[in-house]
């Protein structure tokens, strides 16, 4: 997990016929490369899930508010404030 990621490790995680991320896939294991971006999105989308279909609502939002400014462009951001639908 990183910021970032460079060009040599983005070409040696998108291969074919793999998902993009996976650099190695073992007998027993995976090792993926991922950016913190990429896990915030992923789980922001799920409590938005969480929240339209089982109606829940977590004590404070400003914590996630706070992280995803940190690492996601000022655009998503803003679109997380508004709600919107796949971002």
């Amino acid at each position: 997990m990183g910021d970032d990621v460079d060009e040599v490790v983005t070409e040696l995680t998108h291969k074919t016929g793999q998902p993009d991320g996976l650099y190695q896939d073992g007998r027993n294991y995976r090792i993926w490369v991922r950016r913190w971006a990429e896990i915030l999105e992923e789980n922001r989308r799920r409590l938005h899930f969480y929240r339209a279909h089982l109606d829940y609502q977590p004590g404070e939002d400003t914590d996630l508010e706070a992280t995803l400014s940190k690492y996601l462009p000022p655009e998503q951001v803003a679109s997380t404030d508004r709600g919107e639908p796949g971002s």
